[in-house]
């Protein structure tokens, strides 16, 4: 997990800016993101990939709550059964990012 701010591609809306960014004008955002969630095979089967990800959300909110930063990203290859993961646990995708992955938020509450 780590802080990281991402310009906003071309095309994403004013609206959308306006919901993560507060400020539709906003070129860029910043965001804790969550990094290669789920990445040890040594725990495939065993713990599922929804409770890894509710304890990484957990720790965002804790952030959250110290400093104030509500907006999680994930960045992902794309690949239909990550991007199903991500959308089936309430992340919003975003864009696809200049390095070829796709970023998808989540606001936390």
């Amino acid at each position: 997990m780590m802080n990281k701010q991402f310009e906003f591609a071309e095309g994403v809306s004013k609206s959308v800016r306006q919901k993560i960014a507060f400020n539709k004008h906003a070129l860029s955002v910043s965001t804790i993101l969550i990094a290669q969630l789920g990445r040890a095979d040594q725990y495939k089967g065993i713990i599922p990939g929804s409770e890894i990800l509710r304890l990484a959300l957990e720790n965002c909110k804790i952030v959250y709550r110290t400093i104030g930063m509500r907006i999680v990203c994930v960045e992902y290859e794309p690949i239909d059964k990550i991007e199903k993961f991500y959308l089936n646990n309430s992340f919003k995708f975003l864009q696809k990012n200049p390095n070829g992955l796709r970023l998808a938020f989540l606001r936390l509450s």
